[in-house]
């Protein structure tokens, strides 16, 4: 069965690091992949996939119409069976275009982040969605927060849930101890210092204002690495970690491919974000066996059941509150040997793998139904 995944830019998030890592699991399951990038972006994630074995497309953007045309063609020369829509942008154009396409016999559709429109937005997004239905698109959610906002625009109509994968062997084999010390040596952090640890790039959504903020309501000195560009840093978080009170260090590591290791280095791992799809980071920090606090957000709320994973609302007193208790509290290394070897399981790429597999086959059953 030939899948044709259709992106915006091909950049390091989300949706291409679980392409990435399950190339390989793809083809155990009978599936061949292709990627497709519709953007005049760098694309600077095509090299990591076209190396994990992906035959790459690149496309003019999806929001024009050189764009659409060109995807046409495309399609009709790669000849899939199976349409597999990533990106928010004009998902409804392209499944059209899927549906006019001789050759592709289903279509699927990933929701990959909290789309709680308001307003005209809303009522825009309820007509789209309600279009690409009726052309026969099987709905996918990344988390249940997402699937039960994917509702709202559909009613009755049915959305699956499937969860993320992450890479869990390279997680498990990076984040051993001693990737941990060189990290902490190659910063300068003594081996008994606290560390903190967020991923993710900069932006009002990510919210890590909130983080800065709380620090300074936390007595004992923290070092805090951030994992991630600050491009679209907001000018108010700016200005919170110039703020960080001088007993506390934070380190602005930019965009890093050693993860695991930040990871093994780490106390804690923090992630305060407004919403979220689904966090991959989060899932990676479990898998190594980190600690985590998260907000009570969207796409997060997922981890209410971790024993290790702790909820806390968006307040800067109560989560200094949580990161100055969690600091002060030897780790339970029980707990989170448990709490990892769960996680290692539930974010398997093999699973995932499995389900879209099983998502495919229904997409295909739904295209003779409506034939």
């Amino acid at each position: 069965m030939k899948v044709a995944h259709v992106l915006s830019d091909l950049n390091p998030s989300g949706a291409e690091r679980m392409l990435e890592c399950s190339f390989g699991a793809w083809r155990e399951a009978g599936i061949e992949p292709v990627v497709i990038g519709m953007s005049d972006g760098p694309h600077s994630f095509a090299p990591a996939l076209a190396g994990a074995g992906y035959e790459i497309e690149v496309l003019p953007p999806v929001r024009s119409a050189r764009g659409l045309g060109a995807l046409a063609r495309a399609l009709r020369r790669i000849a899939p069976d199976v349409l597999h829509i990533h990106s928010e942008s004009c998902f409804d154009a392209v499944a059209l275009i899927g549906a006019s396409t001789p050759g592709v016999r289903g279509m699927v559709r990933t929701v990959h982040s909290d789309f709680a429109f308001r307003g005209a937005l809303r009522a825009r997004r309820r007509a789209r969605v309600a279009l690409a239905r009726r052309l026969g698109v099987v709905w996918i959610a990344c988390s249940e927060d997402v699937a039960e906002t994917e509702r709202s625009f559909s009613g009755a109509t049915p959305t699956l849930t499937i969860e993320n994968w992450v890479d869990v062997e390279r997680i498990v084999a990076g984040s051993k101890e001693p990737a941990g010390s060189l990290v902490r040596r190659e910063l300068g952090i003594a081996p008994e210092a606290r560390v903190v640890t967020a991923v993710g790039n900069c932006d009002e959504i990510k919210n890590h204002r909130l983080l800065a903020e709380a620090l300074n309501a936390v007595s004992s000195p923290v070092h805090v690495m951030h994992v991630g560009h600050r491009r679209q840093q907001p000018t108010s978080e700016a200005a919170a970690w110039r703020d960080l009170d001088p007993r506390h260090v934070v380190h602005h590591l930019g965009e890093r491919g050693d993860v695991p290791a930040l990871l093994a280095a780490s106390d804690l791992f923090a992630q305060p974000s407004l919403r979220e799809g689904f966090s991959l980071a989060a899932a990676e920090a479990l898998c190594a066996g980190v600690p985590l606090i998260v907000a009570d957000s969207a796409g997060l709320r997922l981890l209410a059941a971790v024993e290790t994973a702790r909820i806390v609302p968006r307040d800067a007193r109560a989560w200094g509150e949580a990161v100055e208790s969690a600091l002060s509290a030897p780790p339970d290394s029980a707990a989170l040997a448990t709490s990892a070897a769960a996680a290692r399981k539930r974010f398997e790429k093999a699973r995932g793998v499995e389900q879209y597999v099983d998502a495919y086959r229904t997409s295909l059953r739904a295209s003779r139904l409506r034939r």
